[in-house]
């Protein structure tokens, strides 16, 4: 039995995934082996920037010598090793890492290993060769916001691309100035309603002939909270703004 371990695991979309290849050679030694796993090509790629070739890097029990193909348009690689000395025995021969990388929406993402070859040293086939994959559980922060780094900056589930409060300190952006600024706030432009019951055709939140003001507030960078500037306009119906 050749299996992928961990047999399931769940990582966020973006994210790098190693698994390990290991078989149960019984009492014989591994002399060969041609070795393809298939994925879904829309939810994993082979990271092929990764590990010793192509995505593959060989481990304690792994064979001298390996050649690796991989297509990430359909979603297949092959490995094939061998060494005349062999291998083993062992219940769990670590023989390779793959190196892959989730990618586009959350879901299931299984991978399938199947043993083309698995052979000792005298060239004879190993038991009777089967193959167990895996499956991937890609989890996205923001389903309906493109994020690709998945950054969730207050660890509440939701990526910062789509959370109104990524610092989660109650204050969402753009609230009315009753809600203290701080500065990860910075830049948001916030609202002091007048006059709302008049008639409103700019959509300001206040009558066509009042007047609103708008507090534009900037901070430092350096992440020391410290108010740097603060911007106050004045708005009525013939005013136009741009961001």
């Amino acid at each position: 039995m050749v299996s992928l371990t961990p047999t399931s695991l769940k990582v966020e979309s973006g994210a790098q995934l190693v698994l390990a290849v290991q078989v149960d050679s019984g009492s014989a030694r591994v002399e060969a082996y041609t070795l393809e796993v298939e994925f879904d090509p829309t939810r994993l790629q082979v990271d092929t920037a990764a590990g010793a070739d192509q995505g593959v890097s060989p481990r304690a029990a792994g064979l001298a010598t390996n050649i690796v193909n991989v297509d990430n348009i359909q979603g297949w690689l092959v490995v094939t090793g061998f060494d005349v000395t062999g291998k083993g025995p062992g219940a769990s021969l670590h023989l390779l890492s793959l190196y892959l990388r989730s990618i586009g929406t959350g879901g299931a993402a299984p991978l399938t290993l199947s043993v083309r070859i698995l052979a000792d040293e005298l060239g004879r086939t190993i038991g009777t060769p089967s193959g167990q994959g895996s499956v991937v559980t890609i989890s996205d922060s923001c389903p309906l916001v493109p994020n690709p780094d998945q950054t969730d900056t207050d660890g509440d589930g939701l990526g910062d691309a789509c959370d109104p409060d990524d610092d989660n300190d109650g204050v969402p952006y753009g609230n009315p100035i009753s809600a203290p600024l701080d500065a990860t706030n910075k830049g948001a432009v916030i609202a002091l309603p007048l006059n709302a019951n008049q008639s409103d055709k700019h959509g300001f939140g206040c009558g066509d002939n009042a007047y609103r003001s708008l507090l534009a507030a900037t901070f430092t960078g350096d992440g020391s909270d410290r108010l740097l500037h603060v911007q106050e306009y004045d708005i009525d119906s013939a005013d136009e703004l741009a961001f």
